[in-house]
């Protein structure tokens, strides 16, 4: 039997924007199988895939983000949050 690391999910600092700014955000992953992580950001609101570890933010509100990372070996699953906030 093989033991993986715990899985471990890094995401860039709360940041600022303008409204009309776009932002591309990424979710670094580490640790459980290394391979087969899945992401899934939480709301989806102005993000252009919810479900990758890259996705870019344009939207002319602030909000939370809980980024959830999962592997396909069953690893227990962890959640970080991120805030954008969006100076109108």
């Amino acid at each position: 039997m093989f033991l993986y690391d715990s899985l471990n999910l890094e995401l860039p600092a709360d940041t600022i924007i303008c409204s009309d700014d776009e932002l591309s955000l990424l979710a670094l992953a580490n640790g459980g199988d290394s391979v087969g992580y899945s992401f899934e950001w939480s709301p989806s609101l102005g993000l252009s895939n919810p479900i990758i570890d890259n996705p870019t933010f344009f939207y002319d509100t602030t909000v939370s983000f809980d980024v959830t990372l999962k592997d396909e070996c069953g690893s227990p699953a962890v959640t970080e949050e991120l805030t954008i906030i969006v100076n109108e």
